[in-house]
């Protein structure tokens, strides 16, 4: 045995380690982009979430550019841009919003309007935090009462930024929802879906509910069996830790055969 220091960023780690479990626990189908391939693959979605923009190049500039014109929903985290040289002028120029930077270290939390909770790490601290200048919505704020979770129009695109890089499951859930994203469960169990297959891994035992994007006929492809017809909500049961996968559409039943 042997100590040794760590060098593998604190920031990275809790952002995608914690993020990604969260994501995939919201309701909603999640695909991770890597940012140098954004300008060729960006896609069409409706949501799309930076969860560590800190610098950027003339390649994504343009994807944003592109996703904005499209009028879709974004969400920038923390610091989007900073890092390309330590300026609030490259903050506006990725995100489109004017950033001031904190002068005193800040809770890496957001307290909520809708509700009071915090979203984050309200027990720590980070040494520089930014809070948007002017935004059509303030939704949060720092422990500080600055601006800290917001939303604002920018050139059409509802562009969303937050200062606590640990989001909750309610609020992943309903900026999708406000996003036109189809939001297939609320149970906080891991799930995945297309336009053909449902999953769910049960993370608690219980009655589950799901929301289709159509009405149709639903099989259980491991229980091979009719779930339901001519319906856009079904509902089963599960057991804890128990996996599920259903096929949904007019040539459902054919499965079973």
């Amino acid at each position: 045995m042997k100590r040794a220091e760590e060098k593998i960023a604190v920031y990275n780690g809790e952002i995608f380690g914690a993020l990604h479990t969260k994501f995939a626990r919201s309701g909603i189908p999640v695909d991770f982009l890597l940012a140098e391939d954004l300008g060729n693959h960006a896609g069409d979605y409706k949501l799309y979430v930076f969860l560590n923009q800190l610098t950027f190049d003339d390649a994504i500039l343009a994807a944003v550019e592109r996703i904005r014109a499209r009028g879709a929903t974004i969400l920038w985290l923390y610091a989007p841009g900073w890092s390309r040289g330590n300026s609030l002028a490259d903050m506006k120029a990725l995100t489109g919003i004017e950033f001031e930077r904190l002068a005193e270290p800040t809770v890496a939390g957001v307290k909520m309007a809708c509700d009071g909770r915090w979203m984050g790490m309200p027990d720590a601290q980070v040494a520089q935090a930014f809070a948007p200048v002017a935004a059509d919505e303030v939704l949060g704020v720092y422990a500080n009462g600055k601006p800290g979770l917001t939303v604002s129009t920018v050139d059409g695109s509802p562009s969303y930024f937050s200062g606590a890089w640990q989001l909750d499951i309610p609020f992943i859930r309903s900026l999708a929802a406000k996003a036109g994203v189809h939001v297939w469960c609320d149970s906080d169990d891991p799930i995945e879906a297309n336009d053909a297959l449902f999953t769910l891994h049960a993370r608690t035992a219980g009655a589950k509910t799901v929301r289709l994007p159509r009405k149709t006929t639903v099989v259980d492809l491991v229980g091979r069996r009719v779930v339901a017809r001519d319906t856009d909500v079904f509902s089963f049961d599960a057991d804890l830790h128990s996996t599920h996968l259903f096929y949904y559409g007019d040539d459902a039943e054919e499965f079973l055969r």
